[in-house]
C-alpha cells in the first residue's frame, strides 16, 4: 500500500511538472506599453530573489519576482529581470488623470528609463514597480502634474527623488540618494514627492 501512494504522489508531480518548473504568477504589467512607473526605497528594505537572473525573458512571465497589481507598472527593459517596488506619498491626493512621469536612470547615467501613467481614481499614495533591470544603482524620480496643465515641472507640481519626504521632498538630482540593487529584486522603495515652489 506504501510504495501504491508514493507512486502517486511521483507520478502526479511529474505529470505537474513539480520537479523541474515553477507555476506561473498571476498579474500582468499595467500602463502604456514599454515605459511605466517608480519607487525609492528604505534603508530597511527586504530583498526578494528574484529566480533565474540569466533567463531571456526579462521580466515577464514565470518567474516575475514582486508581481502585484500596481498602478505605475514599468519595465525598463534594461536586459534584467530584477525589480524595485514601493510606495510613493504625494503630499496632496493625486486626482484621477492627472500625468505622472517617472525617470529611473543608472547613478552613471548610462542607462535611463521613463514611463507616463495616470491615476483612475484619486490617491495620496502610489504603488508602483519597475522591472527589467540589472544590479546597478539608480537615482528615481517621480513628477505628477498636480496643476493639470498636461506638463510636469511647473509651480505647484509634485515632485521628488527617491529617499525624500513629502515635507521636504529632493527635488535636485545631486541631492538625490542612489538606490542600490543588488543579486535580488527589492520591495519597499518608499519615499514622499511634495510641491514645487
Amino acid at each position: 500500500m506504501r510504495v501504491l501512494a508514493l507512486s502517486c504522489v511521483l507520478l502526479s508531480m511529474i505529470a505537474c511538472g513539480e520537479a523541474d518548473t515553477k507555476p506561473p504568477l498571476a498579474g500582468t504589467p499595467a500602463g502604456p506599453g514599454p515605459s511605466g512607473g517608480g519607487g525609492g526605497g528604505g534603508s530597511d528594505a527586504g530583498v526578494v530573489d528574484a529566480g533565474d537572473a540569466g533567463d531571456a525573458e526579462a521580466d515577464t512571465g514565470v518567474g516575475r519576482c514582486l508581481d502585484g497589481e500596481y498602478p505605475v507598472d514599468m519595465t525598463a527593459a534594461l536586459g534584467g529581470n530584477l525589480a524595485i517596488t514601493g510606495t510613493v506619498r504625494a503630499a496632496a491626493a493625486v486626482q484621477p488623470g492627472r500625468l505622472i512621469v517617472v525617470s529611473l536612470t543608472s547613478a552613471t547615467g548610462t542607462a535611463t528609463a521613463t514611463g507616463q501613467f495616470t491615476l483612475s481614481a484619486a490617491s495620496q499614495t502610489i504603488k508602483f514597480r519597475i522591472g527589467g533591470l540589472v544590479t546597478d544603482n539608480y537615482v528615481l524620480r517621480f513628477q505628477i502634474d498636480q496643476a493639470g496643465s498636461s506638463a510636469v515641472g511647473e509651480q505647484g507640481d509634485l515632485e521628488g527623488y527617491y529617499n525624500g519626504v513629502e515635507t521636504a521632498p529632493i527635488l535636485t538630482r545631486q541631492d538625490a540618494l542612489p538606490i542600490p540593487l543588488g543579486q535580488t529584486c527589492l520591495p519597499n522603495v518608499d519615499f514622499g514627492v511634495g510641491v514645487r515652489l
